[in-house]
């Protein structure tokens, strides 16, 4: 109910990866608590406090080292991996971790994943929303999922193909002859440049211009 319900206030469809909604943020997940590993992780962390707290009526009345390895066991973390006694924060960080394997053994949603890892601090966009509207960070997150609406991906469409190429998210986003025009469009808007520009570099743009044949021609060529 609770995955159903993150979905649908973030206007995601239903089919997305249970796993980018508990991802770590720099891994270009949303970070939300799961109700599932909450329930041991508060529990894990109650039984720590009182292990500290030396009580000898706690030592005769509690089995508190049995009860942290119902914890782990639970959680599906093995006992040596993280060490003695690990804190709560230590075991939710490696659980989160742990997701991208699930979200990776996906047969259609785990395109692209591992690269998330490659340059996290790329995917500070996802928390802070810098510079991109609401709607464009649904989209983003979509094409993060996999379940952008293109007829490529399984349930989008009945068929697989708008034009001549079959329709993935890679054809529409760089080779589609129906979104042509507004990939030059996204080019000459100098994006890129203007980024570039906030962070004191200087940018010379290319000069475009149209050939007798009405094809487009950069100054150089």
């Amino acid at each position: 109910m609770i995955q159903s319900a993150a979905k649908e206030m973030l206007g995601l469809p239903s089919d997305t990866p249970n796993s980018m909604l508990y991802f770590s943020n720099n891994l270009k997940g949303l970070g939300l608590p799961k109700a599932r590993w909450e329930a041991f992780l508060q529990n894990y962390n109650s039984i720590l406090i009182l292990m500290r707290v030396n009580n000898e009526h706690i030592k005769h009345t509690q089995t508190l080292e049995e009860d942290i390895k119902f914890c782990l066991k639970s959680l599906s973390i093995p006992e040596e991996k993280l060490g003695e006694n690990p804190s709560s924060r230590k075991l939710r960080k490696n659980l989160k971790e742990t997701e991208i394997k699930t979200w990776c053994n996906l047969p259609q949603k785990e395109i692209g994943v591992q690269l998330f890892q490659e340059v996290t601090y790329v995917n500070n966009w996802v928390a802070n929303h810098n510079d991109i509207s609401s709607s464009e960070w649904v989209a983003a997150m979509k094409m993060n999922g996999n379940v952008a609406p293109v007829r490529g991906v399984p349930g989008r469409s009945q068929d697989g193909s708008r034009c001549s190429e079959y329709e993935t998210l890679l054809h529409v986003l760089g080779f589609c002859s129906k979104g042509y025009v507004l990939r030059i469009t996204r080019h000459n808007q100098s994006l890129i440049a203007e980024s570039l520009r906030k962070m004191v570099f200087t940018v010379v743009e290319e000069m475009i211009c149209n050939a007798t044949n009405g094809s487009i021609r950069r100054f150089y060529i």
